[in-house]
């Protein structure tokens, strides 16, 4: 963020008419945090009241750390002795923090890219960053800073050097994507896909689809969407953009396009329009779909095929995105980030094509805001699992039950099905031997938090064979 006087922000967070009050508009501020652990000098503290905590309880911390003023919403009894540093008042910290975020983005000549979808939102927007990195100064949202908080930090991180940012945009309730494009106010936006993902909140697969196209809607004429053909919901959002609509699909039909995807030792590889052959080294035959998503807007933006190929051979999948470690002869994928559906259904299908003559092993925990669909999907994802041939599936969460249903459902499927009722359980009890070969991939919902099963597995396989990792 540049630098700014607290004049500025009183007069950007005091524009919605919330009955803003400071008691000295003396300074300047240089960033913005929302994490009193991290607060550097300088920055802006917004203090955030959240389920699990209230930032108004350390203010005095980032004072202490050198916050150069505190965005508040209620009365804070410690200052931690500073009297003398802003503190400006308002009625809700949140929407200030937006209103704050969008009017800096009024000050910016940057190029704004936004990615939404089901499915595959970060590492699109992993992968648009690496391709525009050689065109000039990018910045990006860390990790998956994508919802009312996320993306204003993201924003508010971008300053007058900053030619291109690229930002997620995710979602669970009607209304999100649209106030969270009117802070962004992108030029040009992607639709990796639409899926059934937040469908409790979102009620159902049109929900979700005219959710995620509010971005398509609120992108401007001299703007660009970029659409999944090979998704039905994504094509219809063609007639809805007021700017150009570029489609990307392995069919020579889209506007961006693809032939031959195929999974290579170590990676995937395709025909850039059937012509120029690229190789990424990371695994997921989706990951071809999401590359090509990508350069459309690296070729929009003047990026030379040449380099596009080049720069998606050397790009790395964001953490617990099918993460691949070897130890002790056994493959342990790490893909626990998230999960709905689609993005189970993937990674079933990538543990069955592993290379290998040992068994694969599912450790899938519950998928989260599926409301009323909840038992039927996870009984579909066990169903996908048998089909697929999976050897053994270790069911995690109030939800494996209903897992184990939809194996048994399959009469051919002779595999092995172990439920665990929580992610704590299956820390303690790991209910199987794992052999040279075996290949082991970790899926579930956030919330689950199966990292921690992964983790055990690779530890357990470490001292079993110290020198094998």
């Amino acid at each position: 963020m540049d630098p700014r006087p607290v004049t500025w922000v009183l007069d950007a967070v005091g524009n919605g008419g919330s009955g803003c009050a400071c008691n000295t508009t003396d300074g300047r501020v240089t960033g913005v945090s929302t994490d009193s652990r991290v607060v550097n000098e300088g920055d802006l503290y917004v203090a955030l009241d959240g389920d699990k905590f209230d930032g108004h309880d350390f203010v005095g911390a980032a004072f202490a750390k050198g916050a150069a003023a505190a965005l508040i919403s209620k009365d804070v009894d410690d200052l931690g002795g500073v009297r003398d540093r802003p503190v400006i008042r308002v009625d809700d910290t949140r929407e200030a923090l937006a209103r704050l975020a969008a009017a800096h983005r009024r000050t910016l000549d940057t190029e704004i890219i936004a990615v939404t979808g089901s499915n595959g939102k970060t590492t699109v927007k992993d992968l648009v960053a690496h391709l525009l990195a050689g065109k000039g100064r990018v910045a990006k949202a860390p990790k998956s800073f994508n919802n009312e908080i996320g993306l204003p930090l993201t924003i508010l991180a971008m300053d007058r050097r900053t030619e291109f940012g690229v930002v997620e945009m995710g979602t669970n309730a009607p209304g999100e994507i649209a106030e969270l494009s009117r802070i962004a106010a992108p030029d040009c936006g992607i639709v990796t896909n639409v899926g059934p993902a937040h469908l409790e909140g979102l009620g159902g697969i049109q929900g979700v689809a005219e959710e995620k196209g509010a971005l398509v809607e609120t992108l401007p004429e001299g703007g660009m969407a970029f659409l999944n053909y090979e998704d039905y919901h994504c094509r219809e959002m063609v007639r809805m953009a007021k700017c150009r609509a570029a489609t990307f699909a392995f069919d020579p039909s889209a506007d961006i396009w693809g032939l031959k995807r195929r999974r290579v030792p170590g990676g995937v590889s395709f025909y850039l329009y059937g012509k120029m052959e690229v190789t990424m080294n990371v695994p997921g035959l989706h990951n071809a779909m999401n590359a090509l998503a990508a350069a459309g807007v690296a070729l929009r933006y003047g990026v030379s095929p040449d380099v596009i190929r080049d720069r998606l051979a050397s790009f790395e999948l964001p953490e617990m995105r099918l993460r691949q470690r070897r130890v002790g002869g056994v493959t342990v994928i790490n893909d626990a980030y998230n999960a709905n559906p689609a993005s189970v259904s993937a990674a079933i299908e990538e543990l069955r094509s592993q290379p290998g003559g040992g068994r694969r092993i599912l450790i899938l925990g519950d998928m989260f805001e599926l409301g009323g669909h909840s038992d039927q999907l996870h009984r579909k994802m066990g169903r996908s699992a048998a089909r697929a041939g999976i050897h053994s599936v270790w069911a995690v969460g109030r939800q494996a039950g209903e897992v184990g249903r939809g194996l048994a459902s399959v009469s051919r499927w002779k595999g092995q099905f172990h439920p665990s009722p929580s992610t704590d359980d299956a820390v303690g009890s790991i209910p199987f031997d794992l052999a040279p070969g075996d290949v082991v991939l970790v899926k579930g919902s956030r919330r689950m938090r199966l990292e921690r099963v992964h983790d055990r597995i690779v530890e357990e396989l470490g001292r079993m064979d110290p020198g094998g990792v």
